[in-house]
């Protein structure tokens, strides 16, 4: 097994050129997250063909609960990727193989509870989430089949993506996540349309999704039994899984990551009751709209960060501190140009974008005016996301904690409530970019307090 790994080490973590080791990690990352965010508009796409403006509202409403269970694939996932790059830096692939059983068996244990008490509390749930009578059997159907029925799948989907990519097999990573992300869209009419009676997309849209991420799971089942002999994940419990620091070094890795989720979930609840006393499903489709198409450029900058977390942690545990300034260095560009490209776009060609989800001449008004204002945030999110993504793969638990509870949670949420006071409307999305711009600043002073020395050698 070690033979086996120290090769894959070598020719993409210790001796293959930077560019092309960035490129190697990070573009399947990017083309299985890119896929993924296509997959979960997909949903907004195919329901928007309804032009009903309450069945795309409840896709928005549901959209944190989904949220919940990224939350807690990143926490084990993102935790146990950055405990096993850095192990392997230093050869000890034991303490990566009880890094990677633990995530494993306690990111599925957390999803079956979520989805228990999700189950139980479903209606005062929906109406916190900001459903009204008019979709609240949307919601709910969408809830029970996305969220509930799938949220083992769904979980263990990202989370095995995040462990095989922590080895160097990000091609096989963003394979798996692509796979999920394909078939749900070539599902979602399947079912929508041909499949169930008419009236029943949203039923039709939650079932392809559940499907597509139960497939995609089976794959990586299967692939990581395939390469048993070579690779450090197991499917193998063992004590030595909660011994040696191994549960508090994954969780407090993986804590930032789930907190960014979790606070952008708190944050779309507080966009979805703001929005709710103007009682227009056309003003919360729009701005649902909108956010997605702001959160599909940020997960892809994400994708790029996060393709290249294994390189950083395994080069910083190693000592190669040339090797790992200029991964950070390749990454920051990289993000910051694609994210800046995108802005542009997104404030030149609105109309474009939003009218591709939905007809309704209404809900593209108020998405044009919503994404107008939420684009000019993005260049900022490739900064502190990608300073988030850096301190997790060194292990540096504050900074990674702090910057994520900073963009979303401490700065957004208030600025939402304050400016939806002064800017009625307009001053809810204000507060994204604003969040943003703080978060990058303070992005900016840590890594300058803390890679000071290291820079310099």
């Amino acid at each position: 097994m070690i033979e086996s790994i120290s090769k894959r080490e070598k020719a993409i973590f210790e001796t293959l050129p930077i560019p092309k080791a960035v490129i190697a990690l990070a573009v399947p990352t990017v083309i299985g997250q890119i896929i993924t965010i296509v997959y979960n508009l997909a949903d907004t796409w195919f329901i928007g063909m309804t032009n009903d403006p309450a069945k795309v509202a409840s896709i928005t409403i549901c959209m944190p609960a989904f949220m919940v269970l990224t939350a807690i694939a990143n926490l084990f996932g993102i935790g146990g990727a950055s405990l096993i790059s850095r192990s392997l830096g230093v050869r000890n692939h034991l303490r990566a193989k009880n890094a990677a059983s633990f995530a494993i068996f306690n990111g599925a244990g957390m999803a079956i509870l979520y989805a228990i008490l999700l189950m139980i509390f479903r209606k005062p749930i929906l109406i916190f989430l900001g459903s009204t009578e008019s979709d609240y059997s949307y919601s709910y159907i969408y809830l029970f089949w996305a969220v509930v029925i799938g949220a083992v799948p769904t979980v263990m989907n990202s989370l095995f993506g995040h462990l095989i990519r922590s080895e160097g097999a990000s091609r096989q990573a963003g394979l798996g996540i692509s796979l999920g992300g394909i078939l749900n869209i070539l599902l979602d009419p399947l079912f929508m349309f041909y499949i169930l009676p008419k009236g029943n997309e949203v039923a039709g849209a939650a079932i392809a999704t559940m499907i597509s991420n139960t497939i995609a799971s089976i794959y990586f089942v299967l692939f990581i039994r395939k390469r048993k002999k070579t690779s450090v994940i197991t499917f193998k419990p063992t004590l030595d899984n909660y011994r040696n620091g191994v549960p508090g070094e994954v969780i407090a890795v993986g804590i930032p990551a789930a907190l960014m989720n979790l606070l952008a979930l708190l944050s779309n609840i507080v966009v979805n009751n703001l929005i709710s006393v103007y009682r227009s499903h056309t003003i919360l489709a729009g701005m649902g709209i909108a956010r997605k198409i702001n959160m599909l450029v940020f997960q892809m900058t994400q994708g790029i960060a996060q393709g290249v977390l294994p390189l950083i942690g395994y080069n910083f545990a190693a000592k190669n501190f040339r090797r790992m300034k200029l991964s950070i260095a390749t990454v920051f560009g990289t993000a910051f140009i694609f994210s800046f490209c995108s802005m542009v776009l997104a404030f030149l060609y609105p109309n474009v974008f939003i009218s591709f989800f939905i007809k309704d001449e209404q809900t593209v008004m108020y998405g044009i005016r919503f994404i107008k204002i939420l684009s000019l945030g993005v260049p900022f999110t490739a900064i502190s996301y990608t300073g988030v993504t850096v301190f997790q793969a060194i292990g540096k638990r504050f900074p990674a904690t702090l910057l994520a509870v900073l963009r979303k949670g401490v700065v957004d949420i208030p600025m939402m409530i304050l400016l939806s006071k002064i800017i009625p409307l307009d001053g809810i999305a204000w507060a994204t970019p604003m969040a943003d711009f703080t978060a990058s600043l303070v992005t900016i002073v840590f890594f300058m307090v803390t890679f000071r020395k290291i820079w310099q050698q």
